[in-house]
């Protein structure tokens, strides 16, 4: 149970006319400043103010706890109902005004405590909280709202491990569980033991088993914890009792792309779609998809329509550019590459692509300027590194394509591709000895390499003398 929930304490048996009741007082309200005298008797606004708070009408509720408390000024009971509605009102600060003025006035009241608390946790002073939640926990030990309150400051403190010690002092309470098995679960997964977290999340459903937050959140920690299958089950519980929960059929997606499973992610997505039509990040990931999928029509079509609603949305130029380039047309792929970079210059992996898209035209120039510019950004990218030196090799830079490769071979030490390469770099500048150094290197780390150097390399093998012992002496 939420302290905030202030309507979970009193009693919901209210006359049969409390709706006529309702808009008689309400209009008696409006028109007070006109010397209306039809004003409720403290007894029923006592009454109006629960059932507003019943029916969620909390707006209503605090006019007329305000006029209560004009009626009872020293009365905590009604200053109490008051911070239980700014609470659910999301009104703070003013919640923290009134409850350390009754805290002033009655010390040991333990819901004056427990509301100057919540006022404190929730305006950013979560340390001040648990010193005021300490005192009316010495006052009352057994407060059962102010151990569970006790436990939500230390979750917020970040002292995981205390609040579980402390929500399992009242774990075995029908009135609590639900929430409390909820809250331990949070804090197992902050821990990162998402076993426990499961474990916890699955005793919160079946308290509730058609809250589908909570069958939401244990897909959240069977995916985190790498189950995929449990994950999707849950996913697909929360969505049958909530059909049109967005998050979730995102998620569920996710979790199917990332099993590779990507018709069944396309399906998900679109779902999210059909919830959102203009929700970016599901038309993004639907686009991908699709395009992983090979349908790259498709995705350049979901793309644009990203594009129609987000201009300057630059994933979606980078992620059309892909599909364009994978259909060979390179100069639309071009087009949307360098539309990017003007939003991002500092995009290596779209410079990364440029060069790609370079090289399959077969200028190779550019290609190698374009992957320069990448390394620039990224200097260390292994994958950027070995085609900037390759094209660099392919265009007669040997200088460039031996400096790359040095970096690469010092980065990936067991790359035989980079060892191989320095070795075609060598034999053709004539330098024998490295030749040989190199091409053991990637050799020695795969040994197929020897059978395509002297198939690629045969007519520079039969020039050095002693070519295979010489070899063997360095594997």
């Amino acid at each position: 149970m939420d302290p905030i929930d202030y309507n979970d304490d009193f009693d919901e048996s209210f006359p049969e006319d409390i709706e006529e009741q309702l808009r008689r007082y309400r209009k008696a309200l409006r028109r007070r400043h006109l010397g209306n005298d039809d004003l409720p008797s403290a007894e029923s606004l006592e009454m109006l103010v629960d059932y507003c708070m019943s029916i969620n009408q909390f707006d209503d509720a605090l006019a007329f706890c305000n006029l209560l408390i004009e009626y009872m000024p020293y009365s905590a009971d009604a200053v109490n109902r008051k911070c239980a509605i700014l609470f659910n009102l999301g009104k703070y600060k003013e919640a923290l005004e009134i409850s350390k003025a009754a805290v002033e006035q009655y010390p040991d009241d333990i819901e004056s405590l427990l509301n100057y608390a919540i006022s404190l946790e929730n305006t950013g002073s979560p340390l001040d909280a648990l010193s005021v939640i300490s005192k009316a926990h010495s006052i009352d030990p057994t407060n059962e709202d102010v151990i569970f309150q006790m436990g939500l400051i230390c979750q917020t403190l970040k002292e995981y491990d205390h609040a579980i010690a402390i929500f399992s002092e009242i774990e075995d309470n029908a009135n609590f569980s639900k929430d409390i098995f909820q809250e331990i679960a949070y804090c197992y997964t902050n821990l990162n033991d998402n076993e426990k977290a499961a474990e916890y999340y699955k005793k919160a459903i079946d308290e509730n088993p058609y809250d589908y937050y909570l069958w939401f959140n244990l897909g959240l920690v069977y995916t985190y914890n790498e189950k995929y299958f449990k994950a999707i089950d849950a996913y697909k519980m929360a969505i049958a009792i909530n059909p049109k929960f967005l998050v979730c059929w995102f998620n569920l997606g996710n979790v199917y792309s990332s099993i590779g499973h990507l018709k069944d992610a396309a399906d998900c997505y679109k779902e999210c779609v059909k919830i959102n039509h203009s929700d970016i990040d599901s038309l993004h990931n639907l686009a991908s998809v699709l395009g992983d999928s090979g349908d790259y029509r498709q995705a350049i079509a979901v793309f644009s329509r990203i594009l129609q609603l987000k201009p300057h949305y630059y994933p979606a130029l980078f992620g059309r550019g892909i599909c364009y380039d994978a259909l060979e047309e390179y100069e639309m792929a071009l087009q949307d590459y360098d539309e990017c970079l003007k939003l991002k210059t500092d995009y290596a992996d779209v410079l990364y692509a440029k060069g790609d898209v370079y090289y399959n035209m077969e200028n190779l120039e550019l290609a190698a300027e374009s992957y320069k510019l990448a390394l620039e950004i990224e200097p260390y990218n292994s994958e950027i590194l070995y085609d900037y030196a390759q094209t660099s090799f392919e265009k007669g830079d040997y200088e460039a394509a031996l400096k790359a490769s040095e970096t690469l071979a010092e980065l990936s030490p067991m790359w035989s591709d980079v060892f191989y390469l320095r070795a075609k770099i060598y034999a053709k500048l004539g330098e024998i000895d490295n030749f040989i150094i190199e091409l053991a290197n990637s050799i020695n780390a795969e040994p197929t390499k020897k059978f395509q150097a002297i198939e690629e390399l045969k007519d520079f093998i039969l020039q050095i003398e002693n070519f295979d012992n010489r070899l063997n002496e360095k594997i």
